[in-house]
């Protein structure tokens, strides 16, 4: 198990490298890179509210505050697992 922890963190530093070195080449601070969502500008407040905590959003998973990958929308996983309820009309 240690072994296989060792060579995903090797895979995704390796993913992180790529993706930033891509972001200098073509001068992007945020995109996707091989369809995987990167963000290097500097986090702000409002991105952060936005990626954790957005009502308006129906993806779980929204592109990462900074870094590569995905971040949790918690509104949509507390939605999702009935910890809140909201309006039907506002669900459409």
């Amino acid at each position: 198990m240690k072994r296989m922890m060792s060579v995903w963190r090797t895979i995704v530093t390796i993913f992180t490298i790529a993706a930033a070195i891509h972001a200098y080449r073509t001068k992007q601070s945020h995109g996707r890179y091989y369809n995987i969502p990167f963000e290097f500008r500097i986090p702000t407040i409002e991105r952060a509210k936005k990626r954790v905590w957005n009502a308006e959003d129906r993806r779980l998973f929204t592109p990462n505050i900074f870094g590569v990958g995905w971040t949790l929308n918690f509104h949509e996983a507390a939605v999702r697992l009935n910890i809140i309820e909201e309006p039907v009309e506002s669900r459409v």
